[in-house]
């Protein structure tokens, strides 16, 4: 609950509406229980729990006709918790509030692509991650290539050491 990765590609078909990307909540209401990596209002990224946003971006992401790549690293444990990649470049984030845990991997209902039973999301999700127990940078999901442009590659790495995937 202290350490993990997210990543997904993400293409936005409405923008202006706060839409969470990959929540936890219905745990005690406050901040070690709930967590969300979502799109504002003013479409900006941002990172919150119940009743406070730890982190939200300074870039605005208003391109409903593109893909882009988003990676967030937390590592509570960490001199800098909370990271956000787009596209393989480091988010500028304002904030500084953390939590002593996230919600993320406790014994709560995770969402993605909606927050509850019906709040869904106008965007499409693709190569979706989550990491348990490892802060990775977005160099470990996308690379460029040879004209510079961010394009996925294999995860190589473990998703934790108590799982199998196939």
């Amino acid at each position: 609950r202290k350490t993990w990765t997210w990543s997904g590609w993400i293409k936005r078909n409405k923008l202006g509406t706060t839409q969470r990307i990959f929540a936890v909540s219905g745990g005690p209401t406050n901040d070690d229980n709930w967590f969300a990596i979502a799109f504002n209002t003013s479409n900006q990224i941002f990172l919150g729990g119940y009743s406070t946003i730890f982190r939200t971006s300074t870039a605005v992401y208003r391109d409903v006709s593109a893909w882009m790549h988003c990676v967030v690293s937390v590592d509570l444990t960490a001199s800098t918790t909370m990271k956000v990649w787009i596209n393989g470049v480091e988010q500028s984030l304002s904030g500084s509030s953390n939590p002593s845990n996230t919600g993320i991997n406790n014994n709560l209902t995770h969402y993605l692509g909606v927050e509850g039973a019906s709040a869904y999301c106008d965007l499409q999700l693709a190569e979706v991650h989550f990491i348990d127990g490892q802060a990775l940078a977005a160099t470990d999901f996308g690379e460029y290539d040879d004209n510079n442009i961010w394009k996925p590659k294999q995860f190589e790495g473990t998703y934790n050491t108590a799982a199998s995937y196939p």
